[in-house]
């Protein structure tokens, strides 16, 4: 993935969270766009969040991934396959 399709997915307007797919399988979800730091080569994510004493979004844990790792983004709405999460229709 290049810098900028990640910047640009950060910068939505209205911000829409969602899941970075990494070619070893791994999903990161993305819900908060002040949290993630993108370089020209790599973006350091947050893998788990806490909350300060006032209550405060936190980062317990990132990891640093190499851009070329990432192979797609896809909203929280959508399920793994692409497909976009839903109740299954009676028949």
């Amino acid at each position: 993935m290049r810098p900028e399709d990640l910047v640009l997915r950060l910068h939505d307007q209205p911000f829409q969270p969602f899941r970075i797919h990494l070619d070893d399988r791994t999903v990161i979800d993305v819900v908060d766009p002040g949290m993630v730091i993108v370089g020209e080569a790599t973006a350091v994510l947050p893998t788990q969040y806490g909350r300060e004493a006032e209550g405060y979004r936190l980062v317990k844990r990132w990891r640093t991934i190499p851009l070329d790792h990432i192979t797609q983004c896809s909203d929280l709405s959508e399920s793994g396959n692409g497909r976009k999460k839903g109740r299954r229709q009676a028949s």
